[in-house]
């Protein structure tokens, strides 16, 4: 064989083993050394994983009332906790709510539930078996969940508390 000849076929040889190596190794990183691709999570369950992993939210020097209706008392909503229930991994589907320490304020049932209102927003979540319908302006951050509800009369007693609250809970 011809020299030339030699070093094409050479060449041709050690591009074929170079191009099976690397694509080795692209797929090995890709799957993260033997485990399985993981789809980027959607913004609803993001929110959904922050919420139910942060458990409880609120509670005594964690709630920060940012606004209320004129002349109601804050300090009642100050033990206001939340503890948020989803599928977990891998949907982060929304499921069950519980509220608790201000009952004049915010209640749920037993068994009450949570899901996001619109098919792709975090903004807006609406509520069965709570006292409230909805949570509206809804910011869900690491350490904060942000949100704003409308209290309506439950009973005579509380007829004052009605209006529009603006609350942000830590963990």
């Amino acid at each position: 064989m011809k020299p030339g000849i030699c070093i094409s076929v050479l060449v041709g040889a050690t591009n074929k083993v170079l191009i099976v190596v690397l694509a080795g190794w692209l797929i090995t990183a890709a799957v993260g050394c033997g485990g399985e691709i993981t789809p980027a999570l959607t913004d609803q369950q993001k929110a959904v994983k922050i919420l139910t992993e942060g458990n409880p939210w609120g509670g005594p020097g964690k709630v920060e009332v940012l606004s209320l209706p004129e002349g109601v008392d804050p300090s009642g909503l100050s033990g206001l906790t939340f503890v948020f229930s989803g599928s977990g991994d891998p949907q982060w589907a929304p499921t069950g709510i519980t509220a608790n320490g201000a009952d004049d304020f915010l209640t749920t049932d037993d068994g009450a539930s949570w899901r996001w209102a619109t098919p792709a927003g975090t903004n807006l979540i609406t509520l069965e078996g709570a006292s409230v319908l909805e949570f509206t302006s809804v910011d869900v951050q690491d350490a904060k969940f942000t949100f704003s509800f409308e209290r309506s009369t439950v009973n005579a007693r509380t007829r004052g508390l009605d209006g529009t609250y603006r609350l942000a809970l830590s963990k």
